[in-house]
């Protein structure tokens, strides 16, 4: 006579499990489908804040301050005031007090998902309003071109 009782137990252990790996994948699509979405309104996940502090002699320094999102983030270009800067970019300042040299990073620079950098320039040519400067990021944000803006906080040194 064959036994029937374990056969049953592992159906209901069978479709026990199929259950939860369905849940299991429902729940990862939906977070992506969310997260998609989100992506595909044009709502990054990514803060900017930004300073300009006006230095001796006609120099100002750029500071933006970059918090990336869940994707990728490839920073292509800073805008203050309608000039764009593709040059390289400091990420931290040039000369330190234990004496160690500033890393130099060229544009573009990819910042990894919830990466958080700080970013440093130099220029001598500033038009438009030295008092309320807006500083805008451009780049590529997955699959989409973005362009970030913020109005910057002025320091003068």
């Amino acid at each position: 006579m064959p036994m029937k009782g374990n056969k049953g137990l592992s159906t209901v252990m069978g479709s026990l499990f199929l259950i939860v790996l369905v849940l299991v994948a429902w729940t990862f699509l939906f977070r992506y489908a969310l997260f998609y979405v989100h992506v595909a309104q044009g709502n990054p996940d990514i803060s900017l804040s930004s300073t300009v502090v006006q230095l001796n002699g006609g120099v100002y320094m750029i500071e933006v301050n970059v918090k990336n999102g869940d994707l990728p983030f490839t920073l292509s270009e800073i805008v203050v005031n309608g000039q764009p800067y593709t040059g390289s970019v400091y990420d931290n300042f040039p000369v330190l007090s234990n004496g160690n040299q500033a890393t130099t990073l060229p544009m573009p620079l990819t910042l990894r998902p919830s990466q958080e950098v700080t970013l440093y320039y130099f220029t001598t040519t500033f038009t438009g309003s030295a008092t309320h400067p807006i500083v805008s990021i451009v780049g590529k944000y997955g699959s989409s071109v973005i362009q970030i803006q913020s109005s910057a906080e002025v320091l003068y040194g």
